[in-house]
């Protein structure tokens, strides 16, 4: 919040009067009411259920893909076929990058959107490289509305490298979400 324009920041500035009017206290909640709303189209889709934790020494890959695709078939989440849908998409081309991963499907074997996070401190090795975190998304036609709002969060998550360090110390699914709510 700012009383003059400031130009090429890495944040969002919203310009407001030096007397903070009402026009300008609208202009900060609607902001900050769209910022929450975004994060939510993404922290909607967690579950408790498709969120693992793990000491697992040497953990890999497709240990991983195989863990978290059980189960999204056991919940009838997705469909028989996602984890070669899955491997197969991952020898296109790795979707580990700095200290996390976020393999995904296509569509078509998505019956219900969720992601699906898997946190090891120890590391997993993902096709050559260490990341810590995976996020599996599973997602379909249903969050289409909501696409560039749930990348949007990711990418902020991805961007923040302090909030990605803090992921490896969580241990259950309550923690996990209060991590990502104080570093989004």
């Amino acid at each position: 919040i700012s009383t003059i324009p400031i130009e090429n920041t890495n944040f969002p500035v919203i310009v407001v009067s030096p007397l903070m009017l009402g026009a300008d206290v609208r202009k900060v909640k609607q902001y900050l009411q769209l910022n929450e709303q975004t994060e939510d189209a993404f922290l909607n889709l967690l579950d408790k259920r498709f969120c693992f934790f793990t000491h697992q020494i040497k953990d890999n890959q497709v240990n991983v893909l195989n863990i978290i695709t059980k189960k999204l078939v056991k919940e009838n989440y997705a469909k028989e076929g996602i984890l070669e849908g899955a491997i197969k998409r991952e020898k296109l081309s790795s979707t580990a990058m700095n200290d996390f991963a976020m393999p995904h499907i296509e569509v078509d074997f998505i019956k219900k959107p969720v992601i699906c996070v898997y946190v090891n401190p120890e590391g997993i090795d993902w096709d050559g490289t260490l990341v810590h975190s995976v996020f599996f998304f599973a997602l379909n036609e249903k969050v289409k509305p909501e696409l560039n709002k749930i990348y949007e969060t990711f990418n902020e998550i991805a961007s923040n490298h302090e909030l990605l360090a803090n992921l490896k110390t969580s241990s259950s699914f309550e923690k996990l979400v209060y991590i990502l709510k104080e570093g989004l």
